[in-house]
């Protein structure tokens, strides 16, 4: 049996073909893996027009994609319990990224604390040893009476802007949602003033002004974060174009009357909403 050989040209072809469809294989299977939610629905794409995705939102839902978007309410630790996707993968991808955004935000300001105070008593010093160099003093009061400044502008602010939603059921007959609203709210409203409190024992502490000024700098970065992230998780998942989300915070308000909070967690979202002056 003759075995006819193939030419070059037909070799060629061939060997062009086959990359490249290794390489499209390879495209479609990161967009499978890492999709985003794109403004079509995936399952308007693969031709599944009968989810609710791909219904329009009523008013109510209008409304709490507005709250979602611009209420202090929901902060990144209510955005992490809430979120979700198609991708299984990709969900719990970016829940857990911002999972470690709120454990970052509070690492941070803990270790620069630490590495503050253990450097300053290495010194043997003593708490107030009253010696340190005129510019240092003088920095370091400058920067102190700017924070004194900024909390109490800032105190006075998220006291007036506080306002309870009328979306948010905070009764008994509430959802279990009230828990992750009232530690976005404890952080909205304290975390902030607690971070630039540490950041002025860390001045304090500081002998070198060049120090104080870039941990100062880092504590203006943790600051913001949460805000940032927010914005860029909302860029990302717009509600309006997530009913299984908004459903998923109409459960957690329990809309439906069959996901009650329970009786102590009620009670100790009482107790932070009391401290939050809700």
């Amino acid at each position: 049996m003759v075995q006819s050989e193939s030419s070059p040209a037909d070799r060629t072809i061939s060997s062009s073909v086959i990359p490249n469809q290794a390489r499209s294989g390879i495209i479609n299977a990161l967009r499978i893996l890492f999709e985003l939610d794109s403004d079509e629905p995936s399952s308007r794409r693969r031709g599944n027009t009968h989810t609710c995705e791909d219904q329009i939102i009523t008013e109510h839902e209008q409304e709490w994609v507005e709250y979602i978007r611009n209420d202090a309410d929901i902060g990144i630790i209510t955005l992490a319990k809430y979120h979700h996707s198609e991708n299984f993968y990709l969900m719990y991808y970016f829940k857990g990224m911002l999972i470690v955004m709120i454990i970052a935000q509070w690492l941070i300001p803990i270790i620069l604390t630490f590495k503050a105070t253990k450097s300053y008593m290495n010194l043997g010093w003593g708490m107030c040893p009253n010696n340190a160099p005129a510019p240092t003093r003088v920095q370091t009061f400058a920067i102190g009476l700017v924070y004194t400044s900024k909390i109490s502008f800032l105190v006075a602010k998220k006291l007036k802007d506080m306002h309870c939603s009328p979306l948010l059921n905070k009764t008994r007959s509430g959802g279990k949602i009230q828990i992750f609203v009232a530690m976005d709210r404890f952080m909205y409203l304290f975390y902030e003033v607690l971070v630039y409190l540490v950041n002025m024992w860390i001045v304090f502490l500081t002998l070198d002004p060049l120090d104080i000024v870039f941990n100062s700098l880092a504590i203006e970065f943790v600051v913001i974060l949460d805000d940032e992230i927010k914005n860029m998780y909302i860029a990302l998942f717009p509600p309006e174009k997530k009913q299984m989300c908004l459903e998923k915070y109409k459960k957690g308000n329990n809309e439906n009357g069959k996901n009650p909070i329970k009786r102590w967690q009620f009670c100790l979202v009482k107790v932070i909403y009391n401290v939050n002056l809700w």
